[in-house]
């Protein structure tokens, strides 16, 4: 459904992750003078640089330490600052968008907050998310999973937790939503959206008319990481011990990791973890949950919004692998397992990694000659 522009109201754009997130923030980045020209807010956020790096996620995750629950601003706010001024004057419509909030509305006490904080300010708040089919959602999160070297499992694993949690469970990611008076739900198929165009879908949920004139802004996103990435991750994984991504300085190892595989060109053999017997089961398990969903929301049978799919197994063996490739991965997944076993030391005593030269220039004459240009073109949303 589609909130009228009448009365200033706050979109708040959910996600769920893979869902084309990073492609509807960098559409509303890209057209932010236009839209405040027609009456719409969007918080600049210093860390974007031009492309929506973390989108308005840092609202979400500190929404309890800075809103009271009567939906004041605690002492020492510094974030939800801005949105007040603005909520305040109830001139302008409040867009919101980053797939952190597909967390932050599943915990009560968040969602109390935040649609408190708008209420005392009149606004009523329109929550736009889009739903889709699992295995394909389950298996791009999973190679997000690995190449950020945050999870130590193996596929099947990652797809017994998500059922565990609900995470792509429509019914149980939106329970705190799902006929919440005081909230209106405006949800999409992420497959039929994309197929007419996600950012003008997202456009009209927002109020916007198909001639609003906003222009349609180069896709930019992470590469895909393809099977030797998911491979030299799941290596490092092996190799290393502790939560990495807690790491004070896990940020520029994974930076430098990601250097790697981009310009050697690993992204382009895609990975996949499913096969035709996973998916099936995967698409049974979630069918009723699916096809209630849908009538009840989308108007619609899931199968006709996610047509049946075939899949291939795709995986990096190493034992089909030339020396070469051996070869190549190993100085990668040396070098990063070095820079985390370094910073783990360092970090120890209260100090920090530095990337000393020698340990790239040793990387560096591992891998020879054998890195190539990064793909020019970023692929669409997967």
């Amino acid at each position: 459904m589609t909130a009228g522009p009448a009365r200033p109201t706050c979109f708040l754009h959910m996600g769920p992750p893979k869902t084309g997130s990073s492609t509807i923030s960098h559409f509303v980045e890209g057209n932010i003078e236009e839209l405040e020209r027609r009456g719409y807010f969007v918080p600049r956020m210093p860390s974007l640089k031009g492309r929506p790096q973390n989108g308005h996620g840092i609202f979400a995750n500190v929404a309890l330490n800075e809103l009271e629950v009567d939906g004041t601003l605690k002492p020492g706010a510094t974030l939800w600052t801005e949105l007040e001024e603005v909520a305040a004057n109830g001139e302008k419509h409040i867009v919101l968008t980053n797939e952190a909030f597909a967390f932050s509305l599943r915990e009560p006490a968040k969602v109390d907050a935040i649609l408190t904080f708008f209420e005392r300010h009149g606004y009523p708040v329109t929550v736009i998310a889009y739903i889709r089919d699992q295995p394909s959602s389950l298996n791009s999160s999973y190679v997000q999973t690995q190449k950020r070297l945050y999870a130590r499992q193996t596929f099947d694993e990652f797809v017994e937790e998500a059922a565990e949690r609900g995470r792509v469970d429509p019914w149980r990611l939106l329970e705190h939503i799902i006929d919440n008076p005081r909230v209106t739900l405006s949800v999409g198929s992420f497959e039929k959206a994309m197929k007419s165009g996600l950012e003008a879908d997202f456009a009209r949920r927002i109020g916007l008319p198909d001639d609003a004139g906003l222009k349609p802004v180069p896709e930019v996103r992470n590469p895909n990481a393809g099977i030797k990435t998911v491979y030299a991750a799941q290596e490092i994984l092996r190799q290393t011990t502790g939560t990495l991504q807690k790491m004070p300085s896990y940020k520029k190892i994974y930076r430098r990791f990601r250097k790697h595989f981009e310009t050697l060109g690993w992204t382009d053999d895609a990975y996949v973890g499913l096969d035709q017997e996973r998916y099936a089961q995967i698409r049974e398990f979630y069918r009723d949950s699916n096809e209630r969903f849908a009538k009840r929301f989308l108007n619609a049978d899931w199968a006709d919004l996610a047509p049946d799919r075939t899949y291939k197994r795709n995986v990096f063996d190493p034992e089909r692998a030339s020396q070469e490739e051996l070869d190549e991965i190993k100085a990668v997944v040396d070098e990063i397992v070095t820079l985390i076993r370094r910073a783990q030391r360092a970090e120890s005593k209260g100090g920090r990694l530095k990337f000393f030269k020698k340990v790239k220039k040793k990387a560096a004459a591992k891998l020879g000659r054998r890195k190539k240009k990064a793909p020019g073109a970023a692929a669409r949303v997967a």
